[in-house]
């Protein structure tokens, strides 16, 4: 059972990249993290003192609205300690929204992830794919 709960800023310890790449690819069957396309609002959540999860935010500034994405957590974390560093996670990325005015968060994700996403206070039917395109 999660005891104590911690958020901080991704990238503001050595090896946050390589933690949550390694993460990553173990979620994804070796799939590489894309860290050049991360937007500057990271969090890294930590359980007992453990990094646990990882969630980040893009703000479309002038309109209040956000999207948050990339959530990875630490492989063979337990449902309640997942449960409990997301929630603290997007209390974190809800408090950077608020600082920059946006009061809407989208969010596109897996399946599995989007049946918790209304424990966190979204809305809608999990029916979208998100797909994206890399122009050279």
């Amino acid at each position: 059972m999660a005891n104590d709960v911690t958020c901080r800023q991704y990238g503001t310890e050595a090896g946050d990249f390589q933690t949550v790449a390694a993460w990553y690819a173990h979620h994804r069957d070796g799939e590489l993290f894309p860290e050049m396309v991360l937007p500057p609002h990271g969090v890294i959540a930590s359980v007992d003192g453990v990094p646990t999860a990882a969630l980040w935010v893009y703000l479309s500034f002038g309109i209040g609205v956000a999207h948050v994405e990339w959530p990875v957590s630490r492989p063979g974390a337990g449902l309640g300690c997942l449960g409990s560093a997301f929630k603290a996670a997007m209390d974190w990325i809800e408090g950077v929204c608020r600082a920059h005015d946006c009061h809407l968060i989208f969010a596109n994700t897996l399946p599995k992830i989007a049946r918790f996403l209304p424990r966190l206070g979204f809305q809608g039917k999990a029916e979208r794919v998100q797909m994206f395109k890399v122009i050279t």
